[in-house]
């Protein structure tokens, strides 16, 4: 029986601006996924908020908030998915929105 390993590279996730943000200010939560990835989601404390097809096969989707509220306020983490074969990749490591 052979065991055969596939290497599901992780996402990252990165906040711009990074340094927080005031309510009513515009965010950008950017996601860097392999370009082989058909699916990009984004968790927004741990509960799913976006899942997004990735038609161009980019390396980094990103996703605005041009109005920021306190309710986007928490922590992001992005994770992707490939259909052939069929995988997902772990969720990136957390990013912290502080939204004053």
């Amino acid at each position: 029986m052979a065991v055969v390993l596939i290497f599901v590279p992780q996402p990252s996730v990165s906040l711009h601006p990074s340094h927080g943000a005031a309510v009513g200010d515009n965010v950008t939560v950017r996601c860097r996924v392999p370009r082989m990835a058909t699916w990009v989601q984004l968790w927004l404390n741990n509960t799913l908020r976006y899942n997004i097809k990735n038609d161009e096969e980019r390396d980094a989707v990103e996703f605005s908030f041009p109005f920021v509220s306190l309710k986007d306020a928490g922590t992001y983490q992005c994770r992707y998915q490939v259909s052939e074969p069929l995988w997902t990749s772990n969720r990136s490591d957390p990013v912290e929105l502080v939204v004053e």
